[in-house]
């Protein structure tokens, strides 16, 4: 690194330093004072304590009421499905029904000629 550049470099650094402490010295001025805090403090706390003051007479005068006793509800009808039962597994096939239907047929239209 040449001179130069390092003395730039430097320069850079040291400006940053300085702007930050300014900053810093400005936010610490511009916060409270510490004599202000512990007021403020001392008189947040005696709020609180007056307010838990408050609550507990209100709780020892008035105890809050207790909930209506509900009578416990009947249980929900429960569905069951029940499948039907399969059907059987063979069928049977009459063949004799089939031809006397056809015999029938043919005996009605005895020497008729189909068109």
């Amino acid at each position: 690194m040449r001179p130069i550049n390092a003395v730039i470099a430097s320069l850079v650094l040291g400006a940053a330093a300085v702007a930050g402490v300014f900053a810093l010295s400005r936010t610490v001025a511009l916060g409270p004072s510490q004599q202000d805090a512990t007021k403020t403090i001392a008189v947040r706390q005696a709020q609180l304590a007056q307010a838990s003051a408050e609550l507990q007479a209100i709780r020892k005068a008035h105890p809050p009421a207790l909930p209506a006793a509900t009578r416990p509800r009947p249980r929900a009808e429960q569905v069951i499905y029940v499948r039907a039962p399969a059907p059987p597994a063979t069928m049977t096939v009459r063949y004799d029904d089939e031809r006397e239907s056809e015999n029938e047929y043919e005996n009605e239209n005895e020497g008729e000629l189909d068109d």
